[in-house]
This record gives C-alpha cells, sequence and structure tokens, in this order.
C-alpha cells in the first residue's frame, strides 16, 4: 500500500533505495519513485522539493508541475547522468545553498549546486552546474570551478584558480593561490596541499603534492 504523503521521507536508506518518496526496487520505477536511471543502489539520487505534498503514486506528474530537482549524488559520474536525466523530463535543478553557509552577493552559482553548512564562496567566484561543496569547504575569490565537481569536507580552493570539470578534491585538500589550473577530471588527495598546475585527470596526494598516477577516470562520465 502507498505511503501518504506526509509519511514521505528522505533519503531512504538502504540498497537498493534512493533519496526519494520510497524504497526503488528497481532504478528504472520512474512511475513511484524519484530513482535516475543508471544510478548505483544505494545513491542518493534526485529529490522533489515539495516531496511532503506530491503522493508517491503520482511521482510521475511532478514533471509537468515544474518542480525543480537537487541533485545530491557524491559520484562525479551519477551526477551528470540524473542532470541529463532531469533535463530530458522537462524540470529544473534546485540550487541549495545552506543558510549557514556564507556566498558572497558576486558569487555565481549554477544549476544544481549545493552547498553544504559552513561553506564559503567568496567574492566573483564561480560554481558552475551540478557543483557539489561539502561541509566546511571553500572556494576562493575569483575562482572558477567546473561542471560535476565535488569537494569534500574542509577542503580550500585558493583565489583566482580554474578548477575543470569532474574533479574531486578530496578531504582537507588545500589549492594554494598562485595554482593557475586543476585540469579535468583530476583527483586531489586527502589532505593534499597543491602548490602548481594539476594536468587532465592526474592523482596527486602529499604534501607537498606529487603525482601518484595519470590518466584517472574517477570525474568522467
Amino acid at each position: 500500500m502507498a505511503h501518504s504523503a506526509k509519511r514521505c521521507h528522505y533519503p531512504h536508506p538502504g540498497a537498493g533505495t534512493t533519496g526519494c518518496m520510497r524504497p526503488c526496487a528497481d532504478v528504472n520505477d520512474r512511475a513511484r519513485c524519484c530513482c535516475i536511471p543508471g544510478s548505483r543502489p544505494g545513491a542518493s539520487a534526485g529529490l522533489p522539493l515539495d516531496c511532503s505534498v506530491v503522493p508517491p503514486d503520482d511521482a510521475d506528474q511532478v514533471a509537468g508541475r515544474g518542480v525543480p530537482i537537487a541533485l545530491a549524488i557524491g559520484d562525479n559520474r551519477d551526477r551528470r547522468r540524473a542532470e541529463k536525466w532531469v533535463r530530458g523530463t522537462g524540470r529544473s535543478l534546485a540550487r541549495l545553498v545552506h543558510p549557514r553557509a556564507e556566498v558572497s552577493p558576486s558569487a555565481r552559482l549554477g544549476d544544481g549546486c549545493v552547498v553544504n553548512a559552513g561553506c564559503v564562496v567568496w567574492t566573483q567566484s564561480t560554481l558552475g552546474t551540478g557543483v557539489l561543496m561539502s561541509p566546511g569547504s571553500m572556494v576562493s575569490h575569483g575562482s572558477h570551478i567546473g561542471d560535476f565537481t565535488f569537494l569534500s569536507m574542509a577542503s580550500r580552493i585558493g583565489s583566482g584558480t580554474d578548477v575543470g570539470p569532474g574533479v574531486l578534491v578530496g578531504m582537507s585538500a588545500t589549492v594554494m593561490t598562485g595554482v593557475r589550473s586543476v585540469g579535468d577530471g583530476a583527483i586531489l588527495g586527502a589532505g593534499a596541499v597543491v602548490i602548481g598546475d594539476v594536468d587532465d585527470s592526474d592523482v596527486v596526494a602529499g604534501v607537498p603534492a606529487r603525482v601518484l598516477r595519470r590518466g584517472s577516470v574517477w570525474g568522467h562520465a
């Protein structure tokens, strides 16, 4: 029997579910939940922001009502696939900014950005589509964060840095001011201190950061 609208809970834990109105036995069961095709089981997929007023059995009608969808999926590839699916349904992407985040009025946030508690986005910075900032992360002034990049907790991006799309910035990693670019799909290990430019798809770690591997595909769809 279907849950009532007021009993709707998300995210719903457990394998084979997503953060949506009800458990998802099948990620392709779009008529009864908000699963995103191609997402891994257990991923926190698109959430209807007015879940409390949308009956579960009518979830497939949300598109016609223009309800925005939040992309809160940690894996850059899944988030990119989710964005394509959401666009295909005619829905819009929500920008979510926590009340305890600080975002400069001159900063620009792309569609689908999620800025968590304790984050700081300084003046003249830009976040591309689907950027996910974990609690306590920071983007300094004049920096650009590419589409579907993930900033882990307490990570720091210095001023004037161009971070490419699909980058993973590990927990407490720091990109120092003076670094011009971090290439597409790069991975910065936890606690890394990056003092020089990073090429596309490089994996770097350490203090100061050095290249551990070239040709990572983590950040690419």
